[in-house]
């Protein structure tokens, strides 16, 4: 039985048909293979970002020198290299006598260009302020009561 012409045309159609959807299948399971393991590493690595906490590691009793005579009430303020454990130790126990202690990094960029070298040269006042490092200052409503310095701070926090 011989085909008619009309049968070789659409036998033609078919098939070439059948070549165009074998093309996109192939282009398409390319795209595919390629998307999907892309997909999954960008998910699994968003993740991991979801998993990080942030620990907010603010602590109100650290401030700038700045900042030494805009607290209210009666309080202390320690200036001192933040590395030096000892007068670390006995600040907390200080705190925990219900003292209000506020401390102030000597060795903070923010704080070193108010630092003297002699405690001659102390200035505490919102416009001028020049500190030395390790010394405690003891402030009532917003004036300086009394300032103590190096060894006779260990002896006033015990």
């Amino acid at each position: 039985m011989k085909k008619t012409k009309s049968e070789k045309y659409l036998n033609d159609i078919d098939g070439n048909n059948f070549k165009e959807i074998n093309k996109l299948f192939y282009i398409l399971l390319v795209i595919f293979v390629i998307l999907v393991p892309i997909y999954i590493v960008l998910q699994l690595s968003s993740n991991k970002n979801n998993d990080v906490k942030i620990e907010n590691k603010y602590n109100e009793n650290k401030i700038l020198a700045t900042s030494v005579l805009e607290k209210i009430g009666e309080y202390y303020v320690i200036f001192y290299d933040y590395s030096d454990n000892n007068l670390s130790t006995l600040i907390n126990n200080f705190r925990n006598k219900k003292n209000k202690i506020y401390e102030v990094n000597t060795k903070d960029a923010l704080n070193k260009r108010y630092l003297v070298k002699d405690k001659k040269d102390v200035i505490i006042d919102k416009n001028n302020l020049k500190i030395k490092d390790n010394m405690l200052v003891k402030i009532k409503n917003n004036k300086v009561e009394e300032i103590i310095y190096d060894n006779d701070i260990q002896t006033r926090l015990k």
